[in-house]
């Protein structure tokens, strides 16, 4: 449900222009990482650090998208080198 929520949130921004000064419009994206308890955290650290890791992905795979942390089929970056 968190994957759900956050991709409709990450299209709403998408597709609202920011009007700066002098009218200009300018396109915002947002990146976000999820997890949830059924990705089996030992302590809501651990999850919140599997949601800053699937964040790390987001970023690194072309950001304006959402990574679950439990649909990462391969972890490219170890999940204690991407909290640190």
């Amino acid at each position: 449900e968190a994957a759900a929520v956050a991709e409709k949130l990450r299209l709403l921004v998408r597709g609202t222009p920011l009007v700066a000064m002098e009218e200009r419009s300018l396109g915002i994206t947002i990146s976000a990482g999820v997890s949830s308890t059924t990705d089996r955290p030992e302590s809501s650290r651990q999850l919140v650090e599997m949601a800053d890791h699937a964040l790390l992905i987001s970023k690194t795979t072309g950001r304006d998208r959402v990574s679950s942390y439990g649909t990462l089929a391969e972890l490219p970056v170890p999940l204690s080198d991407a909290t640190n």
